[in-house]
């Protein structure tokens, strides 16, 4: 009996298709019904955060060689070990996600998910980052000049 052993190089969040064959000694070659597996998604890669002022935080992670296709979901939470999610994406296919509305000056926790083709699905901590300070606004100062008996005078209000 010869057996015979393939090792193949497979690509992540792929579905495979295979089936295996005997022969007897008259040639005539006996197929098995196919089978399918699909492979996992590899983690995404966290990147360094993009857009971030008062009320906005642009979470972003690299695709890390998954086919396109693969889907993604950002979330985002208050809490540093994820017991509360706040806010995430759908399942999308792109590499960013921008968190709105959100409070200034807070801290939020990112983490990113994907899934294969079974539903599968790998995270990746992206990690923290704080919105800005909501900048005050300029002061207004008005001056006025008064002449009054006296020859000299002056008003002045700052806001």
């Amino acid at each position: 009996m010869k057996q015979t052993l393939f090792t193949i190089t497979i690509d992540a969040n792929t579905t495979y298709y295979y089936r295996v064959s005997a022969r007897n000694w008259y040639g005539i070659n006996n197929f098995s019904a196919y089978i399918e597996t699909v492979t996992f998604c590899n983690p995404p890669v966290a990147l360094t955060f993009g857009t971030v002022n008062e009320n906005t935080i642009q979470s972003r992670w690299d695709a890390n060689s998954n086919p396109n296709g693969t889907l993604f979901r950002a979330e985002m939470s208050t809490a540093s070990d994820y017991s509360v999610i706040n806010d995430s994406s759908a399942w999308i296919q792109g590499t960013n996600f921008y968190f709105q509305n959100l409070s200034n000056n807070t801290t939020y926790f990112f983490q990113v998910r994907t899934k294969n083709h079974q539903g599968i699905e790998a995270l990746t901590i992206i990690g923290s980052t704080a919105t800005l300070v909501t900048t005050p606004p300029a002061p207004t100062i008005t001056a006025s000049y008064d002449e009054s008996s006296s020859g000299i005078g002056y008003y002045e209000k700052i806001f």
